[in-house]
């Protein structure tokens, strides 16, 4: 099979198909980058970096330590676990941030993991130490990326015309 214009799409399970890559939409991009990382510092540095970013431009995609007690069974609180992780395995969303009433900083993240997983009744948001490292989060840098007009406007179009 000529799979010169196809994309291989992998399950969980490591079965692989090819799919022609005219079946999925292309979003384009104005500007792309990266913040955080260990040129930005320490840890509260880095994390202070991340958070002007959200300001500025919203949303930023980080990897972590996808730890399967504190990560992949979460379902709720501030994940704070400690352990010494450096080696990233998942890439998540961070949408925000804030502090408990007992003056803990945490960020607002989004996962994949479907509306089943996550604080509360799901939707896939979760909490996790700010400042720290927790699970790897402040290690490397982060992507950002501002959407260009034009793929906005079509998936919004998309969006109402779905709905």
């Amino acid at each position: 099979t000529d799979t010169t214009h196809m994309c291989q799409v992998c399950g969980w399970d490591g079965q692989c198909v090819w799919v022609p890559a005219d079946e999925y939409d292309v979003y384009m991009v104005d500007e792309f980058g990266q913040v955080g990382g260990p040129s930005a510092g320490s840890f509260k540095e880095r994390a202070a970096a991340m958070q002007a970013e959200i300001f500025a431009r919203g949303p930023i995609a980080c990897s972590i330590a996808s730890d399967p007690d504190s990560f992949d069974l979460y379902r709720g609180g501030v994940i704070t676990d400690a352990t010494p992780l450096n080696a990233t395995d998942h890439v998540i969303v961070l949408a925000g941030w804030g502090e408990t009433e007992e003056g803990v900083p945490y960020w607002v993240g989004r996962n994949s993991y479907g509306t089943r997983w996550g604080e509360g009744s799901g939707g896939g948001w979760f909490r996790i130490a700010r400042g720290n490292n927790t699970l790897a989060i402040e290690t490397y840098p982060c992507s950002w990326a501002v959407p260009a007009k034009e793929s906005v406007a079509r998936a919004i179009k998309q969006a109402q015309d779905s709905s």
